[in-house]
């Protein structure tokens, strides 16, 4: 199993979900994906999701498929539309994948990797992106976010990166990349109540 394609495919909480799960699979992973327990990503979830209804804007852009998210705004009724942009290495298998994991009950439109999305402003939407935040250190994002990131810095609105992960984890050895300082205009760690 390519543990790097599913986090493509569905996303870094959806994964994480899948593998807190399944203890057997918390061993096998580590390389790729620090392990989280299902109580933690459900909070996560959770807020990440009370974030985004809280800002009151419609147009929700990201640079991953995190089906996890896109389950939660459903159950939650949010009536915006999630744009989500297609990373140019993504083979036509995974791009299927993706389009067949969104749950009903959200607005949710493809973009290639490098499009801008011509209803998309400062005003009515923002962009947010999944990845791995270390307190006074470095952020880590998955390459393909970092590629795209670097493609939308010149956005004039918000910029979000969520930590998927409580502070002091241990980077994985494979997969990730650290983030430029001026990808973000927000870098939101985890919420109090989750220490």
């Amino acid at each position: 199993m390519n543990i790097l394609s599913i986090i493509f495919e569905i996303g870094i909480l959806e994964t994480l979900r899948v593998i807190s799960k399944n203890p057997d699979c918390v061993a096998c992973f580590s390389s790729y994906i620090p392990s989280v327990n299902n109580e933690f990503i459900e909070k996560r979830i959770c807020f990440i999701v009370n974030y985004i209804i809280a800002t009151k804007k419609k147009i929700l852009f990201m640079m991953s498929p995190e089906t996890a998210i896109l389950e939660q705004l459903a159950k939650c009724d949010w009536d915006g539309i999630v744009i989500i942009a297609l990373s140019s290495d993504l083979d036509h298998e995974s791009k299927e994948r993706i389009y067949a994991n969104v749950p009903d009950g959200i607005r949710t439109e493809f973009i290639s990797e490098g499009t801008c999305p011509e209803t998309f402003r400062p005003d009515n939407g923002f962009i947010i992106c999944t990845g791995i935040v270390t307190r006074g250190y470095r952020q880590y994002i998955m390459p393909s976010s970092c590629r795209m990131m670097s493609l939308y810095k010149a956005f004039q609105g918000e910029k979000l990166l969520f930590s998927c992960f409580p502070q002091g984890i241990t980077i994985p050895e494979i997969g990730w990349t650290f983030t430029e300082p001026d990808f973000f205009t927000n870098i939101i760690e985890e919420a109090p109540y989750e220490l």
